[in-house]
């Protein structure tokens, strides 16, 4: 039914509590990103509406950020916080999640011998499909927003679409999200 090239992209993208960084490169993606079928999501909207209006029974955050990520074609992580730290090694322990992330970390840290450096960037260099990961300027996000761009849109999504399947179609979950808002 579906063709994973006739579906939009979907980027979910992760960073620290300072949401101006995020909400930049969502915004330089949606402007130049246009004529790319490219869709960004970023997890607190949505988190929010499910635990005020009580819509799970369980309020884990990670859990619900991994099944966003396991809908998304790339995720990327600007590397800024504590929190940040700890999707960055989260998602990067799940072999299916490695393999879409995009790590932005910051310049000042690239040559450190610390664990995020030679862990999680480590493997995600290894496997990802957006590697390798991006040591930048946090002060200039956006002047790296083409090479952002260039990744997502010259990846290969082959390989790296979910495993699970749903219904008696056996739709993958992006592809029963978009058969269910035509």
């Amino acid at each position: 039914m579906f063709k994973s090239a006739s579906l939009p992209k979907i980027i979910f993208i992760c960073g620290g509590n300072n949401h101006s960084k995020r909400d930049q490169l969502i915004s330089y993606i949606m402007r130049h990103g246009v004529n790319d079928r490219i869709v960004t999501c970023k997890a607190e909207n949505a988190w929010n509406i499910i635990v005020e209006q009580k819509l799970t029974k369980t309020s884990n955050a990670l859990e619900f950020e991994n099944e966003l990520a396991d809908l998304s074609d790339c995720i990327i992580i600007i590397v800024e916080s504590a929190g940040s730290i700890a999707e960055l090694g989260a998602f990067s322990n799940s072999d299916s999640l490695r393999k879409k992330l995009l790590p932005i970390l910051d310049k000042q840290y690239e040559k450190d011998i610390s664990f995020v450096n030679t862990g999680p960037v480590k493997w995600v260099n290894k496997d990802s499909k957006y590697q390798p990961s991006l040591y930048i300027d946090f002060n200039c996000l956006l002047t790296h927003g083409d090479e952002i761009l260039e990744r997502v849109r010259n990846s290969s999504l082959r390989g790296i679409r979910p495993s699970k399947r749903y219904s008696n179609r056996h739709l993958t979950l992006k592809e029963l999200l978009f058969l269910s808002s035509m």
